[in-house]
């Protein structure tokens, strides 16, 4: 058995298309939206406020990210 393996990282343009893409979605419903990106161990890669979302979104944007890096599932909500 090997001692290491190969695995996928996001890059930084991939993050960026994604929160482009989530804010699109967002202004779609007409809802701004805080949106976090982050990697397998839930660091932050990227992150938007949009202009109108509630400052208190910050947190709970981070921890669905969080908890869907954990459980390698997409989130939409």
């Amino acid at each position: 058995m090997a001692d290491t393996y190969a695995s996928l990282k996001l890059t930084h343009a991939a993050a960026l298309r994604a929160i482009s893409a989530g804010m699109a979605k967002a202004l779609e419903i007409k809802q701004p939206q805080c949106i976090t990106v982050v990697d397998e161990g839930g660091h932050s890669i990227a992150f938007v406020r949009m202009d109108g979302a509630k400052f208190v979104s910050i947190d709970s944007s981070h921890n669905k990210a969080v908890s869907a890096a954990a459980s390698r599932a997409p989130r939409s909500e």
